[in-house]
């Protein structure tokens, strides 16, 4: 039965990457400087002081998920491969130094030389776990894409608590499910109903942070991360963010190479992956203007930062 969910996922998820590539961006010009506090580290789910994040070339670099592997990537565009555990669904996440990754199935962490040093059954009555969270206890969120549903695990994955997404979508609708840790709660974007939600960590009552319409024209809601007043979200075409008290509004669109995935937010600039370009940029969140990084990935699906340099694994 797991296999054959597998491919059922697999394949959804292989439509969503076949919406769209490309790489033009719009300069949004009266987007407001973001300079308020850093108050989280992002979808990572851990905290990192002020100066970890300044510059990324000296505090730390990128870890990309991608179908063949998990990259590392320096601000200088420097690249190499720290671990061959990819698919086009996986994830990375990472609680102060440690990284978890997860492929549609089991949650591993990885060691700083890509070895595998630790393995979390996720639980096989979980149809679709097609992507997850680590929270600050080390423990688990997993995100069920079909029943929207969120599980939370123990960090040894012992099932803990189940919390459904408010206004489930309709009966057998695959859509993407993200989520980043913040203030003691977690908030999950998910792209069914246009809602974004916050379930508390102490008690796992939910509720509604915000609710937008349906995520056209730019298609599904993707990652989410955040930064000050701030809240960002990856679209089909466009990177976009939003306050507790404003609307959606455009911060970098991409007109050719679009299909824009997972995001790190490191103080004014967020890192972008596009799945079907294969690209990771660098976007300006004050003027909307962009740099490419890295070409080449291949189907790059999450973007987290790790307050390391690492080096390439040693060779046999």
């Amino acid at each position: 039965m797991r296999q054959w969910t597998l491919l059922v996922v697999f394949v959804a998820w292989g439509l969503l990457a076949l919406s769209g590539c490309g790489e033009k961006t719009v300069d949004p010009g009266s987007l407001e400087a973001d300079t308020c506090g850093l108050d989280s580290a992002g979808s990572a789910g851990g905290t990192l002081d002020a100066p970890m994040r300044d510059e990324l070339n000296l505090h730390g670099m990128l870890l990309v998920a991608t179908k063949s592997g998990l990259f590392a990537v320096s601000e200088r565009g420097e690249s190499f491969m720290l671990s061959p555990i990819g698919s086009s669904t996986a994830d990375v996440e990472v609680l102060g130094t440690r990284i978890f990754m997860q492929t549609f199935g089991d949650i591993v962490e990885i060691d700083h030389t890509g070895a595998v040093v630790g393995t979390i059954g996720v639980p096989d009555w979980i149809q679709y776990p097609i992507s997850f969270a680590v929270l600050p206890d080390g423990g688990f969120a997993v995100f069920d894409c079909l029943v929207d549903s969120v599980y939370f695990l123990d960090p040894a994955g012992a099932f803990i608590q189940a919390v459904d997404m408010p206004d489930e979508d309709l009966p057998g609708h695959l859509q993407i499910m993200r989520g980043l840790v913040l203030d003691g709660k977690l908030v999950v974007s998910e792209s069914g109903t246009g809602k974004i939600a916050e379930i508390d960590l102490a008690t796992y009552a939910v509720s509604v942070l915000k609710s937008f319409d349906s995520p056209s024209p730019y298609g599904y809601y993707g990652d989410i991360d955040h930064l000050g007043r701030y809240y960002y979200l990856t679209r089909k075409e466009t990177l976009q963010r939003f306050t507790e008290t404003g609307d959606l509004e455009d911060v970098a669109v991409f007109t050719d190479e679009y299909n824009v995935t997972g995001i790190a937010i490191m103080r004014h600039h967020a890192y972008v992956g596009l799945n079907f370009a294969g690209k990771l940029y660098k976007v300006n969140l004050s003027s909307g203007k962009t740099k490419l990084v890295v070409e080449g990935l291949d189907s790059p699906r999450d973007v987290e930062f790790i307050p390391l340099l690492l080096g390439p694994p040693a060779g046999p």
